[in-house]
């Protein structure tokens, strides 16, 4: 995934340094934001082509910011309730309202340059707090139906969802994908998929496996965009999520559940403990799906996926 870098523009370094910190947190996996109270070390950084995105609260050096550096995206902040429509060249939305609604603009924003540089494939993630649920045949389905476009499913399980028969051939380079991962070789990891007819299988250990960290899922999304497909799912199980931030990095993450009284006492202990470890934004991104309801499940692949209905 391509991690979009902001810089925060304004003489106020108070409202530079708050308003950053809050939007590092709201966009999490997608953005990353750095506050700038000084012209030159933001020069500086746009030389080394570090930034995607400048907002600041000076119209007028926005202006002469993007005669200069004309291929980036701006937002003015501006101390007018109401944005002139007639203002063309950059985005505007009024600087003095809560810091989430300027959230809300940014991601309009980079869901727009998605859109203008196609530098976006879909990373869905598949989890949840209750076992036997259908989570692994739910994603197979998924991945292996053309009504949903190409779909990668990579298994990040605590054990291997396919059996083998005995003497059956195995692909002995799949053993080595966190392996490449870890050691960041891209060319190596890109022939595997090509390779994988669609299905990374868990690896044997999930003591590799939950290895994994997040600079190391980070990675391997940028990677991720250069395949052939729709969209990458991933299928994670409880035993290899070792940090919940790792979730931030998606898109959209599924929560299968059942509606058995311990399956659903299993699903509020995880809303409730998301809530107590200041997790609740990841709750946004959230899809919770009823098993045990065989037409929402088809609704909500529906809405998530696309396709048509059988």
């Amino acid at each position: 995934m391509h991690i979009i870098k902001i810089g925060i523009l304004d003489e106020e370094q108070e409202y530079a340094k708050m308003l950053s910190a809050y939007l590092g947190r709201f966009g999490r996996g997608k953005w990353s934001v750095a506050a700038f109270t000084d012209r030159q070390v933001l020069d500086a950084y746009l030389e080394k082509g570090q930034l995607d995105i400048i907002a600041g609260t000076n119209r007028e050096e926005l202006k002469l910011l993007q005669n200069i550096y004309n291929h980036l995206f701006y937002l003015w902040l501006s101390d007018r309730p109401e944005p002139d429509r007639r203002e063309m060249g950059f985005y505007e939305t009024y600087r003095y309202q809560s810091a989430e609604v300027i959230g809300k603009m940014l991601e309009r924003i980079t869901s727009q340059m998605a859109g203008r540089t196609g530098m976006h494939k879909t990373m869905a993630a598949i989890y949840s707090p209750v076992g036997r649920c259908g989570k692994t045949t739910l994603a197979l389905e998924i991945a292996g139906s053309d009504d949903y476009g190409r779909w990668l499913y990579i298994g990040m399980e605590d054990y291997r969802s396919f059996v083998r028969e005995p003497g059956a051939d195995e692909n002995a380079e799949m053993e080595n994908f966190f392996y490449f991962i870890k050691e960041r070789q891209e060319e190596k990891l890109l022939r595997l998929i090509k390779g994988s007819e669609g299905i990374i299988d868990s690896g044997r250990s999930f003591f590799d496996t939950r290895q994994g960290d997040y600079e190391d899922l980070e990675w391997l999304m940028e990677v991720l965009q250069k395949c052939e497909c729709s969209g990458i799912l991933f299928d994670i199980g409880t035993g290899i999520l070792t940090d919940l931030n790792i979730l931030s990095l998606f898109d959209c993450i599924l929560v299968p559940y059942l509606k058995g009284e311990i399956s659903m006492a299993k699903r509020n202990n995880f809303e409730q403990m998301l809530a107590l470890h200041g997790y609740e934004f990841l709750q946004e991104k959230m899809v919770f799906i009823n098993m045990s309801n065989q037409d929402e499940v088809e609704e909500q692949k529906q809405a998530i996926f696309g396709g048509e209905k059988n």
